[in-house]
């Protein structure tokens, strides 16, 4: 499919909900509705922002959801979407509080082994056992242990 029928096709797979989002409930890749076009997987939201905008995104452009309240990845209604760039990206992540920390980011992505009693914990023990002995005892390494004690990572957790 392609052109006012792949449009078409789009259009009829949506529910509006109560801020005016075109919800996408179908194929989805990181909470972000995906449709086949060439071939190829792409946002339904960047397709849509394209149709918008007349044209592809260049590098370096980004689809940016600004829909009502906070921004919402299933939305592809093409008034709720604009051109950005990676930072306000990031910049619209923080603000709406998804970014990935802690033990949310071991919940989305599987990869951190710790929990915010184990980093207040792990500092806790400054001084008192080595790096060597906390990275044994939490299964992480000693530089993971140093970073976490000085600060560097899960800065976000305070006792």
């Amino acid at each position: 499919m392609v052109g006012a029928e792949l449009d078409e096709w789009i259009n009829s797979k949506k529910h509006i909900d109560s801020n005016g989002c075109w919800i996408w409930d179908l194929s989805q890749s990181h909470g972000y509705g995906i449709v086949r076009i060439d071939g190829k997987m792409v946002g339904v939201h960047q397709y849509m922002l394209e149709q918008k905008i007349g044209r592809k995104l260049v590098v370096g452009e980004v689809t940016r959801h600004v829909c009502p309240d906070v921004p919402n990845r299933k939305c592809h209604n093409p008034s709720h979407l604009e051109i950005g760039l990676q930072r306000d990206n990031v910049r619209d992540t923080v603000d709406a509080g998804r970014q990935s920390k802690g033990e949310r980011h071991s919940t989305l992505l599987g990869t951190s082994k710790l929990t915010k009693e184990q980093i207040l914990e792990i500092r806790s023990q400054r001084g008192v056992k080595s790096g060597k002995q906390l990275a044994s005892e939490y299964g992480v390494s000693t530089a993971q242990i140093s970073r976490i004690q000085l600060n560097q990572q899960w800065s976000h957790v305070h006792q």
